[in-house]
């Protein structure tokens, strides 16, 4: 079966606030990988067990968040079992937790820590993966990180180098994922230069050590100075993400609180009801996964562009010379990526960054020298891509705001 491209998003909810129904809630979603509601002190891990059963049923894997597994934040460090008693403890609390699940299909990973920062916690973090991938190499530990995380100097990585150490937890460890927090286009288009140069420094070091894979980790849930994503937005920030190399996407978050009102606007509110925003990220994950998903798991990328704005140089700027076959022209912004299946064969891919409205692409090549084909429906549908004529009024063709297209590119 061809792998879907992987959708998650933060639960906080204590596995006594829902039944396992609720995962048709998240299936509908177009969730793939979601949390498991919480495992708290005085709770039984075994309590998440039927929520594993019907995610199996369902087709889907859960991160399970077993309070003395994780480390919460900071703050939290000097009280964590490791830090305390030391790796023999933690492993051996592991151990209990991991009998009691152990071998479930639907049973993804445990989540580990959220936005490790300083020697100390990225430490901790390392010491953690290498405890549950010498228990369970099987499973797939989560940690989200900061968007900045790729500018941190050497001290927090412990002497070495950003990229030796993601070599290090991908390779030596044998993490297979990562997340990272991408809020920055919530902010203001000031701050979108950030978000793609995030992408760009995390994705590029995956890049060249082979994993571990990067997640974005994308905001639904206003606070602070981050604002609620329109359905544009949502498709926006899922397209580039995946476009830019990241080969997931995790939400913060689905659930709003009662006793957390500054938070709100999520797929959820905090009376359990379904806001517009869940049918906007419904519409926005199966799209994505009906029409490209199982195509872009399938590729490598091999490089990224921007049509007109720069973003801050977070990517070189395409023009004729980018590409030896394939010119693009556009009086909008878009990003125009390239990748390549183990044949050989090469593929564009192009979001519209246009978050308000449509947008005009023209495209030109030499039909004696290759042929574009457009893909939807994962490869299932398929149509020949015309160039632009010279003289033509409005363009080759038209994208909604947000939206991608995938093409084949058949030499001849």
């Amino acid at each position: 079966m061809a792998q879907k491209f992987p959708f998650t998003t933060w639960v906080y909810n204590p596995v006594s606030d829902f039944t396992p129904d609720e995962l048709d809630l998240w299936k509908n979603c177009g969730f793939t990988h979601p949390m498991a509601p919480r495992i708290f002190n005085g709770t039984s891990p075994e309590e998440v067990i039927p929520f594993l059963d019907a995610a199996e049923k369902r087709g889907m894997k859960l991160i399970v968040g077993v309070q003395g597994l994780n480390i919460p934040d900071r703050e939290s460090l000097p009280k964590f079992i490791l830090t305390t008693e030391g790796p023999e403890a933690y492993e051996k609390r592991f151990r209990e937790v991991y009998e009691m699940l152990k071998g479930h299909p639907a049973l993804y990973g445990f989540y580990v820590a959220d936005e490790p920062l300083g020697k100390e916690f990225f430490s901790a973090v390392a010491e953690c993966y290498r405890i549950q991938k010498k228990v369970a190499p099987e499973l797939h530990p989560f940690v989200n990180y900061r968007s900045g995380t790729y500018k941190m100097d050497k001290e927090s990585f412990g002497g070495v180098t950003f990229e030796e150490w993601f070599d290090h937890i991908g390779n030596d460890l044998g993490i297979s994922f990562i997340t990272l927090d991408l809020y920055e286009p919530m902010i203001n288009d000031d701050c979108i230069p950030s978000y793609f140069k995030a992408i760009r420094g995390t994705v590029e070091a995956a890049e060249k050590a082979g994993a571990p894979d990067v997640w974005a980790n994308l905001l639904c849930s206003a606070h602070y100075a981050y604002r609620i994503p329109t359905e544009n937005e949502l498709r926006w920030m899922v397209n580039t993400a995946a476009a830019c190399g990241c080969r997931g996407v995790m939400w913060f978050r689905f659930y709003d609180r009662l006793e957390g009102h500054e938070y709100y606007g999520s797929p959820i509110d905090e009376y359990g009801n379904k806001t517009e925003l869940y049918y906007a990220m419904m519409r926005t994950q199966r799209r994505l996964n009906d029409h490209y998903g199982e195509i872009l798991m399938s590729l490598k990328r091999k490089s990224t562009f921007f049509l007109g704005n720069d973003w801050g140089g977070a990517y070189p700027k395409f023009d004729e010379k980018s590409h030896e076959l394939i010119n693009l022209t556009t009086f909008e912004d878009a990003v125009v990526s390239f990748f390549e299946d183990e044949k050989g064969t090469e593929y564009m891919c192009l979001v519209n960054l246009n978050r308000k409205s449509h947008s005009t692409f023209n495209v030109y090549y030499d039909t004696d020298k290759c042929r574009l084909t457009e893909l939807t429906m994962n490869g299932k549908s398929e149509g020949y891509m015309a160039p632009t004529a010279p003289d033509a009024p409005w363009g080759g063709f038209d994208m909604y705001a947000g939206q991608m297209r995938m093409f084949r590119i058949d030499r001849i």
